[in-house]
């Protein structure tokens, strides 16, 4: 089971957040256990070998076995070093190749960057005109209306053919959407009521400001996480300070030549973006992506919790911050945060 998933299955019945806590040294934990429950809150250790498996409920985590190994499939336009890490079997000038304009396709993810597998099933240009959904256009727009548009154009007031229900949508200049009346449009970007960082009562709703020109609000979960603390948090909303710089990424990689370097569905994905965009820019956004996404469960948490819970976070917030320190010498805060997201899910769809 995935480690965020396991953990939001398991916060879901409890109305007091349980405290996350690194093993004490005078802690001694049975034989291949990794986490210790033990009254009421969770002591984490390490596992020598394989993983940390949490169990469900109120009971001990133990190791098992050998370490996953991550089997990476790269699309046309991921860079490659040889043809088995390719979708396509054929990676060519250290890249992985697909099929080209008018050549057959089963689905888009078979064609090269720049194209799309249409209704005829085959690769055909993408569009900056008429579109039937966000990936028949070209990679720095969106369809709307079945009108190619670019991302982040639409203002608040404008309408939209879809406005998902987590309120993102990045076809919107504020990258925030709403309905007023059964009618989709885009609404400024609004920011939690509770002041950073987000606390709120496990078990409750968190609520958004209203947008001025609609009235609308939005509600928002709040969340336990693995604090050290048993603190709840609210889900971050596009207004909140990091989700400002999380959608600036967004907007700058949009707007990039780098972009359509990427198969039509690898636009926003990892595998695109770090072998394209700068290392810098890449670290940033990654950061960036994993804060927003994660915010309750990366708030106020020891180290040895992330790296066994949130591994992925752990290791792109030590690369943000060597990436800061060349820049500047500042210090830096541990924002350590959740809900799964594909960064796809922000695109409209039509």
């Amino acid at each position: 089971m995935n480690k965020v998933l396991f953990i939001s299955f398991l916060f879901t019945a409890l109305s007091l957040c349980p405290k996350y806590l690194c093993k004490k040294s005078s802690q001694h934990f049975t034989q291949n256990t990794c986490v210790a429950y033990l009254d009421g809150d969770y002591y984490v250790g390490k596992c020598e070998k394989g993983n940390c498996s949490p169990a469900l409920g109120n009971q001990n985590s133990t190791c098992n076995g050998e370490s996953e190994q991550r089997i990476l499939t790269n699309y046309p336009g991921t860079k490659c070093k040889n043809s088995t890490e390719c979708f396509s079997s054929f990676c060519y000038k250290e890249v992985c190749k697909g099929q080209e304009k008018g050549q057959n396709c089963q689905s888009n993810y078979d064609c090269d960057p720049g194209l799309y597998c249409n209704s005829t099933y085959k690769c055909s240009d993408q569009s900056q005109k008429s579109c039937s959904n966000d990936f028949s256009c070209k990679n720095n727009y969106g369809c709307n209306y079945n009108t190619c548009v670019p991302y982040f154009s639409v203002q608040p007031g404008e309408t939209l053919s879809s406005c998902p229900g987590s309120n993102k949508n990045i076809l919107c200049s504020s990258a925030t959407c709403g309905i007023l009346n059964g009618q989709a449009m885009c609404i400024e970007a609004l920011q939690n009521v509770v002041e950073s960082p987000y606390t709120c009562t496990a078990g409750s709703f968190c609520l958004s400001q209203t947008d001025a020109r609609t009235g609308l609000q939005i509600i928002n979960d709040c969340v336990c996480g693995l604090s050290i603390s048993g603190t709840a948090y609210c889900e971050l909303l596009t207004g909140d300070k990091p989700s400002v710089q999380f959608f600036k990424s967004v907007k700058s990689w949009s707007e990039s030549e780098a972009i359509h370097k990427c198969n039509t569905m690898e636009r926003f994905e990892k595998s695109c973006l770090s072998s394209w965009w700068d290392e810098d820019s890449y670290i940033k956004f990654q950061y960036y992506f994993l804060q927003y996404e994660y915010y309750p469960y990366v708030t106020n948490v020891e180290s040895c919790v992330l790296s066994l819970y949130l591994p992925e976070f752990y290791e792109s917030y030590k690369d943000y911050i060597s990436a800061s320190d060349s820049d500047s010498s500042g210090s830096h805060s541990i924002l350590f945060s959740p809900t799964l997201f594909s960064l796809m899910l922000l695109i409209s769809t039509s």
